[in-house]
């Protein structure tokens, strides 16, 4: 396998362990709402997504410096960035969407 497809493989499994992750935590507060273990699991999500959203900066950051970034490329991704840097919620984003 090459480098993307090893960064794809990767992305990939992190986004299933993410995802075990949450079911776990919803789990175990609806059934222990208290409980300091729900807060940890909270709080080590938060430190993997900031975590990952510095690896995203490296990647974004290299391509701008060898630009290889267009207008549509930033264009394309101004909604994913407002919400990966808590500019905006995905509220926010709701009333553009057209029934």
């Amino acid at each position: 396998m090459n480098d993307f497809e090893l960064i794809s493989l990767t992305l990939d499994e992190i986004r299933k362990q993410a995802y075990n992750l949450h079911e776990a935590r919803v789990c175990f507060e609806q059934n222990f709402p208290s409980a300091e273990r729900a807060y940890g699991m909270k709080k080590e999500v938060k430190r993997i997504r900031l975590k990952l959203r510095k690896v995203f900066e490296e990647i974004a950051n290299y391509n701008n410096a060898i630009d290889n970034v267009s207008g549509v490329d930033v264009a394309l991704s101004n909604v994913p960035c407002d919400l990966i840097y808590e500019r905006k919620k995905s509220d926010d984003y709701d009333d553009d969407i057209e029934d």
